[in-house]
């Protein structure tokens, strides 16, 4: 097809613009009208253009080719593991034209076009170290409207761009047959599948004849190809993907149909009795393997589906995650199958084959007590290279503490127990003030090798980890067989080089040690055992990532507020027991209303400190607050010099503690909680109340201390986190203060320094 002069000036004078690394070209326009073959034609005037086809492409696959083709490393190496890949490792000044953004992805309701017409072009175009200038083609029916960032060339409707499928209104076979044929997920559709596909729409349950579907076939050779799919396998398809897209507008397949779509493949799945791989059924249990999540989320019963764990284990993790999307636009709900397989792929588990991708979700199950779910993974009929035999693995998608956790995991030994038998011994650094005077301890703890429970409690050693002679001389008994293994983003490097590496792992596991014909795995989560069958892994595996290059497919949805914080920010005097569950019991100090200042008229506050009282913090981001028993509150004048920024803000001003090297004062008449920066700025809004204000000072500390099984379970609860303190008090949110402690920074002690000794921010 020819481009036009005009359109492809358009293009050079996008190019020369001054804004065209920031403001990607968008081109438009009907289905074939050309927009490829414009981009390709602009790609071979441009010196060093890049030009990547999108067609069957994951975002992340083409984020990879981009880093790659621009000279950066999708996998550097090192002792540590890389973030925003994409922010450091594309560099310099390039021209980027994307091709068929809108058929990315294998199947037909795919994510992907979105996730790179939208995730990805957004995270290239503000790449630090990069100036990008990008063209993608862009179809407002799968990517919807053009971003408000960009510039849009729109081609014209050129003879044949608009051919259709024919008059398919009546209720003949050839309109049920191209009907069906719109429903599948795939770009070529083997006949099995496309005569299940027929019964199923049809209501009938009655296959269609193969001399039918080809006779269609020929009758609408127009519109209809056959040729062989990406497996080998003959199938029939649309001759352009935008046709079978127009048929699926027109005559879109309600939840009704996409059940019995999916009730059919099941059934069939089934019929060759349990314990029997769907790869290993044909050509159409190798579609249900692939289409069923989406037909399950499109039909609405992908969360019930996902709970059957032996169907589960036969759908293909790139699948899932498109269907979590559908299912789940808002986000997933935490502590559910879905949250789980979600956060496999936030922390960057990519699996090879379906085995690898089952022996995840067996061990996330068993991890998460799932015991029916792992039960059923285990007798799917998918040959999983490596079992998990025990876990205590901290569960995703849990806030704050939970009760029996191991914690994060720094060294790991064996020691020979009286009772226990042999035990792994595990080591947590706790030392603090670690930028300034550090207090060197650590937490010690011992767990049974073969059951992985807990023997003895734990011991805090008050020395450096780093100089226990344990670590390096005595990290196991004489008289025992053991092979220790350190992981890092070049994957797992092993004492003895004659002793297969562990299986592939999350960056969030650190170590290993190989006893009793088990690895057990350590890290950030806690530990767990694996029993890995001789030859079943790859010797020298292809480290992955710590997280998605793009982005993961859906968001964890934020919860509700826990009924706690809820009712400590109202003020509730019950909520006084969970005050001191974080603070320490009898950290809270009440008044007699006797001991009430007059001049404290809130009646909000005053009950705050007579139901509850003020909790006597210490050390938590320099907050420091005073223990009011016997001096009570002691008034201070505003200073003079000082401009009060808070409207309403009239006072008195009453003395409570210390945050951030500046006093912090409660206003006895509006009951807002100020910074004094007399030192620094203005005074700062850092709560509108008492209760609000300490119910977010618990919320966050249980957060940062906190022992999350990855860094994507961190920021899932640290974004969480945020949404439910601009729930309790939204004013505060706008503010100075809670903007930064709420920010990015990652808190690993008592040390926080973002604040200089005069109060100021950087």
């Amino acid at each position: 097809m020819t481009t036009s002069t005009d359109d492809r000036q358009r293009i050079e004078e996008w190019l020369t613009s001054s804004e065209s690394n920031r403001r990607p070209l968008l081109v438009l326009g009907p289905a074939r009208c050309g927009k490829s073959d414009l981009l390709k034609a602009a790609a071979e005037g441009i010196d060093g253009a890049l030009l990547l086809d999108c067609a069957g492409l994951t975002a992340d696959e083409v984020a990879r080719r981009i880093v790659t083709e621009t000279g950066g490393n999708p996998t550097p190496s090192g002792r540590r593991w890389p973030r925003h890949v994409l922010h450091t490792e594309v560099r310099g000044d390039h021209i980027l034209l994307l091709t068929n953004v809108q058929w990315a992805g294998v199947s037909a309701t795919s994510s992907e076009p979105s996730r790179i017409g939208r995730d990805l072009m957004r995270q290239l175009l503000w790449a630090p170290r990069a100036s990008l200038h990008m063209a993608v083609e862009w179809d407002p029916d799968l990517l919807g409207a053009p971003p408000s960032v960009s510039t849009t060339l729109t081609l014209a409707e050129t003879e044949g761009s608009a051919a259709t499928a024919g008059s398919l209104l009546d209720r003949s076979l050839a309109a049920r047959a191209l009907h069906a044929l719109s429903c599948s997920e795939l770009p070529i559709t083997p006949l099995p599948v496309w005569q299940l596909l027929v019964a199923a729409v049809d209501s009938s349950g009655v296959l269609p004849d193969e001399s039918d579907l080809h006779r269609i076939m020929r009758d609408f050779s127009e519109v209809l190809g056959f040729q062989d799919g990406s497996s080998g396998e003959p199938g029939v398809s649309f001759r352009h993907p935008s046709l079978g897209q127009r048929q699926r507008r027109s005559h879109p397949a309600g939840q009704e149909q996409q059940a019995r779509i999916m009730e059919m493949l099941t059934e069939y799945a089934g019929a060759s009795g349990p314990g029997r791989a769907w790869h290993g059924l044909g050509e159409v249990g190798r579609y249900a393997a692939k289409a069923l999540p989406v037909h399950a989320a499109l039909a609405g019963s992908l969360e019930r589906t996902l709970a059957q764990g032996a169907v589960l284990a036969n759908m293909e993790a790139s699948s899932l995650w498109d269907a979590l999307r559908i299912a789940f636009p808002d986000g997933v709900p935490p502590r559910s199958v879905a949250a789980d397989i979600r956060a496999l792929e936030w922390q960057g588990v990519q699996p090879a084959d379906q085995g690898e991708w089952v022996s995840w979700l067996h061990h996330v199950a068993l991890s998460s007590g799932r015991t029916e779910v792992a039960r059923q993974l285990l007798e799917s009929g998918v040959t999983m290279p490596w079992r998990t035999m025990w876990s205590r693995w901290r569960p995703s998608g849990i806030f704050g503490g939970h009760e029996g956790e191991v914690g994060r995991v720094d060294e790991i030994g064996l020691r020979s127990g009286p009772n226990a038998g042999l035990c792994v011994l595990t080591a947590r650094d706790i030392t603090t003030g670690k930028a300034a005077l550090p207090e060197f301890s650590y937490v010690l703890r011992e767990w049974a090798v073969t059951t992985g429970n807990p023997a003895g409690e734990e011991i805090v050693i008050d020395e450096s980890l780093d100089e226990a002679d344990w670590v390096f001389d005595e990290r196991a008994p004489d008289d025992v067989s053991a092979v220790f293994a350190t992981h890092s983003p070049s994957g797992w490097r092993v004492e003895d080089a004659a002793v297969p590496p562990p299986p592939r792992v999350p960056a969030a596991v650190r170590q290993g040690v190989l006893v009793d014909g088990m690895w057990v795995l350590a890290g950030d989560g806690g530990l767990f055992a694996v029993s890995v069958p001789p030859s079943e892994l790859d010797a020298r595996p292809m480290s992955w990532l710590p997280e998605p290059l793009v982005t993961a497919h859906v968001e964890l949805t934020v919860p509700r507020l826990p009924a706690d914080a809820r009712s400590a920010a109202r003020g509730d005097a019950s909520s006084r027991f969970w005050f001191e569950q974080s603070f320490g019991m009898g950290a809270c100090h009440p008044l007699s209303a006797g001991d009430i200042p007059h001049g404290l008229e809130n009646e909000r506050a005053r009950r705050f400190l007579i139901d509850i009282g003020l909790p006597v913090v210490e050390d938590f981001l320099h907050l420091r607050t005073h223990s009011l028993q016997g001096s009570g509150l002691r008034a201070i004048p505003w200073p003079p010099n000082a401009k009060v920024s808070t409207p309403g803000t009239a006072g008195p001003f009453f003395d409570i503690g210390v945050w951030m090297h500046s006093r912090l004062l409660l206003d006895g008449g509006t009951g807002q909680i100020l910074r004094d920066t007399t030192r620094g700025s203005d005074a700062l809004l850092a709560s509108s109340s008492l209760p609000q204000f300490f119910t977010m000072v618990r919320l966050f500390n249980d957060h940062r201390k906190a022992m999350y099984p990855s860094r994507a379970d961190r920021q899932d609860w640290h974004r969480i986190l945020r949404e439910w303190c601009r729930e309790i008090d939204p004013a505060a949110l706008e503010g100075e203060v809670w903007d930064i402690v709420l920010g990015s920074y990652d808190f690993e002690d008592s040390t926080w320094d973002l604040v200089s000794s005069d109060g100021r921010f950087p």
